[in-house]
């Protein structure tokens, strides 16, 4: 019995693969998503286990019920639709972390991993004890950035903020979902307005955040899969696409502490037009960029300056 079950699951896997190989068009912002992993990753939710296209292909595939297999057909014809995976599978893997992933946020991507990596080296490498500094990350979304920061580089008081009502509940979820509630702290506001107080004026040593960089006329231009599923709030950045940046360039020294940090992930080809903005300010020093895997900028960031 053991073995037609087996017989009869890999016909399956092998039938609905060239179906999805056949009508899926894979998106390059989302690298870890491919024939297999996307089936993979149904697969399982199908079974009743959530996760990740990143994490589903290492973990052995149960043998479907006729009910999951139904299920199963449903995700699939779902993702042929062009729903996207991580909603499907409510899971979307950020620095190693499982997220809960679903319409109320935008999702989590690689491409906002260097933003992550550049913000905790600089905590680890900062002459202040860790528990002595304050991060606020912007535009915070699900809270992927804070909360794996409070995993990769412990320490801080973490904050996010984001103007979405309905990402931050998701924030707060994946808080609880990760066991990192105490870490990190969630405010609904417009970019830094939430911590407009006596509390965090002068004294914040690291703002960080993933403003939208899409200008208006180009967001219903994305792939489908994104422009009618994700929230266009998290892309839409005005006629010009940088006017969320120059907000946070102007906003953020009436926060930072002198010396203190400013983080923000840019698209690519973006980064000279904000480096030449924060040359040309002297609120700002020290600007500096980081790289994604391929070489490209996708993160610009600088200090505020002592003579401010």
């Amino acid at each position: 019995m053991a073995e037609l079950v087996f017989m009869k699951n890999t016909r399956l896997f092998f039938e609905l693969f060239k179906i999805l190989a056949s009508s899926v068009t894979f998106l390059d912002d989302k690298p870890e998503e491919t024939t297999e992993s996307c089936l993979t990753a149904l697969w399982h939710k199908a079974t009743g286990f959530g996760v990740s296209a990143a994490a589903s292909i290492y973990k052995p595939l149960d043998p479907l019920t006729p009910e999951s297999e139904e299920k199963l057909r449903l995700l699939i014809e779902a993702r042929l639709r062009g729903e996207p995976l991580a909603y499907l599978t409510e899971r979307q893997q950020f620095m190693g972390l499982e997220f809960i992933s679903t319409p109320q946020a935008v999702i989590p991507r690689k491409d906002t991993e260097p933003l992550a990596k550049a913000v905790g080296s600089c905590i680890r490498t900062s002459l202040t004890p860790p528990e002595q500094l304050i991060v606020i990350d912007v535009f915070t979304g699900s809270g992927n950035v804070p909360l794996s920061l409070s995993i990769l580089a412990p320490g801080p008081r973490y904050f996010g903020s984001d103007l979405s009502e309905e990402a931050i509940k998701l924030a707060k979820r994946n808080a609880s979902h990760l066991k990192l509630a105490s870490t990190c702290t969630f405010f609904c506001g417009d970019l830094l307005a939430p911590f407009a107080c006596k509390e965090f004026y002068g004294n914040v040593d690291i703002i960080s955040g993933s403003p939208p960089f899409i200008s208006s006329a180009k967001v219903h231009r994305m792939p489908r899969e994104i422009s009618q599923h994700e929230p266009a709030l998290a892309f839409d950045a005005g006629p010009f696409g940088v006017s969320l940046f120059l907000r946070l360039i102007t906003d953020a020294p009436l926060y930072l502490k002198t010396g203190g940090w400013l983080f923000f992930e840019v698209g690519v080809g973006q980064s000279s037009g904000v480096l030449k903005r924060l040359e040309n300010d002297p609120r700002y020093c020290n600007p500096q960029t980081f790289c994604d895997d391929k070489g490209e900028i996708r993160v610009v960031a600088a200090q505020k300056s002592q003579t401010v």
